[in-house]
């Protein structure tokens, strides 16, 4: 079992550090994988005024630092940024995950990536998202699936079709459904 958590953005080393070291005894505690996350850039924020974070160049020696001692995934929105920061999983946000360029980018680092299945794509369309980045290496993170305007719910037959359909790791993302 792999527990991915960590605050929704970086702000500071100190504070990241803290929630890492936190997040990690507690799974060492439980003998779970831990991997820390925090975003440098949340680009796909609804709003022009929503606070982003701090950036790529801003966090880059954090996240070096925090890499020393805790597994790292952050979000990558462009392919430059993939090439910039090296992470043990390159997560791929749910907006963009057909984005063909930023996948083939992800898979030349040989880090695993973890594509965020986004709501609007249905787990039989994981196929030809596969077939750009193959399943070494790959996980799948289901966020839910749209249901109507503005509510996502849990598709457990949904993640039961993934899990019997395709040879790699299904992860549930559970902060955004309802």
């Amino acid at each position: 079992m792999t527990i991915i958590a960590g605050p929704c953005q970086h702000e500071n080393l100190q504070d990241s550090f803290d929630i890492a070291e936190h997040c990690q005894n507690v799974c060492n505690e439980f003998g779970i994988n831990y991997i820390f996350k925090a975003s440098f850039d949340k680009a796909n924020r609804t709003y022009i005024d929503s606070p982003r974070g701090l950036g790529l160049k801003e966090c880059k020696e954090d996240f070096n630092t925090l890499r020393e001692g805790f597994k790292l995934t952050t979000d990558f929105h462009q392919t430059n940024q993939v090439e910039e920061l090296e992470v043990d999983v390159v997560q791929i946000p749910a907006l963009l995950c057909k984005q063909t360029d930023l996948l083939l980018s992800a898979k030349k680092t040989g880090s695993i990536i973890n594509i965020k299945k986004g709501q609007f794509v249905p787990p039989g369309g994981i196929k030809g998202i596969l077939s750009k980045v193959g399943t070494d290496d790959v996980w799948i993170t289901d966020r839910g699936h749209s249901f109507g305007y503005d509510d996502v719910i849990v598709d457990f037959e949904g993640i039961k079709y993934m899990q019997d359909n395709y040879n790699l790791p299904i992860y549930l993302y559970i902060t955004h459904s309802i």
